[in-house]
């Protein structure tokens, strides 16, 4: 082979060049073959690595999220046994329908223990919504206006749940007494 420029070289003369070119196009195919070999068998394999390293710090992130909720757990246990007890109470201290009649005598023996008279005590219509049924009383009271509002403020801390729904205060007689009529509320599960 003469000395052509390497561009002019049929492939059928290939044999004729030098052995260091002969060496160089040896290596240029090699690495051709393993550069396509790479991308058609390693290709795929390395999408598939890419969404499993994704998979994984998803995976990770959730096993952190899960991890601090486990360490929290004792915390959170606290927690709900305490909002459990909160609920209970005032369950317990609602009254029952057949509580009614111990819940009147409460009622009548706080007025008295204020040094209020006790004029009545009238048990109003239910008035049913979802699970409860608001139990109103009618009361009405004779006494001073510090004792009646001594009394006003017990109604909250009786044994039963109750609540004042009005309050009306009309002069009474000349001695100072006031004549006061209260609405006072409970509610029982039906």
């Amino acid at each position: 082979m003469t000395a052509r420029h390497w561009t002019q070289t049929d492939l059928k003369e290939l044999y004729l060049l030098s052995l260091p070119a002969r060496l160089l196009l040896a290596g240029l195919a090699a690495a051709g073959i393993l550069a396509a070999a790479y991308f058609f068998l390693f290709s795929g394999q390395l999408e598939q690595l890419t969404r499993q390293q994704a998979a994984e710090k998803t995976l990770k992130n959730e096993f952190v999220r899960k991890s601090q909720t486990a360490a929290r757990l004792p915390q959170l246990q606290t927690e709900l046994q305490t909002l459990r007890t909160e609920m209970e109470q005032p369950a317990r201290r609602m009254p029952s329908e057949n509580d009614v009649p111990a819940l009147i005598r409460e009622l009548y023996q706080a007025a008295e223990t204020f040094g209020l008279q006790v004029e009545s005590i009238r048990p109003q219509t239910p008035a049913s919504s979802g699970g409860l049924s608001k139990r109103p009383f009618q009361m009405v009271l004779i006494g001073t206006f510090p004792d009646t509002n001594r009394f006003l403020h017990r109604i909250g801390k009786l044994s039963y749940f109750t609540a004042l729904e009005s309050v009306s205060i009309h002069a009474g007689d000349s001695t100072g007494r006031l004549k006061t009529s209260v609405v006072i509320v409970t509610y029982t599960a039906k």
